[in-house]
Parts: structure tokens; sequence; C-alpha cells
């Protein structure tokens, strides 16, 4: 089931990139979690909850940027029904040029064939430590 797990986060992962919020919410349960309490400095709530909170913070995010990229690098199958996602994204503000970019990692856990928690770390190698694969 593992290597359809990694299907199932590419497919989401590609409609993020090409700004299908519908098509990445498809591979999300509705009662999905999107924990960003590993995500140093983060402004806004921890958790979001659902295909409503995800939506929400999804489209503030956007939002927040007059031009936004994204792409993952590496989709690494772990187990318990997780996929290490290393990715990062690039965002330019309004009225500047010049890029902020973000280099991150995304755990995502699957149950049933759809994502049913998404958790970012800040940090690359919190989130290969977390599933245990650090140096």
């Amino acid at each position: 089931m593992s290597q359809e797990n990694v299907e199932v986060v590419k497919r989401g992962w590609a409609a993020w990139i090409r700004g299908d919020l519908d098509a990445l919410l498809a591979t999300c349960d509705p009662v999905f979690e999107w924990d960003t309490t590993k995500f140093e400095g983060w402004p806004e709530d921890d958790v979001y909850y659902g295909h409503q909170g995800f939506r929400r913070f999804l489209d503030e995010w956007l939002a927040s940027w007059e031009r936004f990229e994204a792409g993952a690098d590496e989709y690494i199958e772990v187990e318990n029904d997780r996929v290490l996602v290393i990715c990062w994204q690039r965002g330019f503000g309004h009225g500047s040029h010049v890029p902020v970019q973000m280099d991150y990692a995304v755990v995502c856990t699957l149950k049933g064939g759809l994502v049913c928690r998404m958790e970012a770390y800040s940090e690359q190698d919190a989130a290969l430590e977390a599933v245990g694969l650090s140096e």
C-alpha cells in the first residue's frame, strides 16, 4: 500500500503546484488535519481541520503573495502509512520583485487511500528525525 500512498501524495502535490485546490482537497479525507505546530514562527492557528479549514489556510496564504511557486524534490515512503515530502516554496510579495524562498518538509499520513493528516516542518532535518530517518 505504501507505493499507492506515494502516488496519492504526488497527485495532491501536483495539484498544489498547479494551483488546483479542488484536486488537492480530493486527495484529503474530509476530516483531514493540517498541523503547523512544528513550523517555526507560524503566526496563525496551529492546526486546521477539515477541507474548510485547510482551504481557508490555503486561500489566506496565497492571497499574501503577488506570485507564488511551490515544488517537491523528493517523496519518501516511511512506515505507518506515511510519506515524507521534501519540498520548497517561493513567494514574491505584493509590489516586490524579491523572492522569499523556504525549504521545508511535510509528513503525510494516509488512511483508506486519502491523506488524513499533514504535519509541516520548517526544518527538513526535524522531519527526517520524526519519521526515523535522521543520520
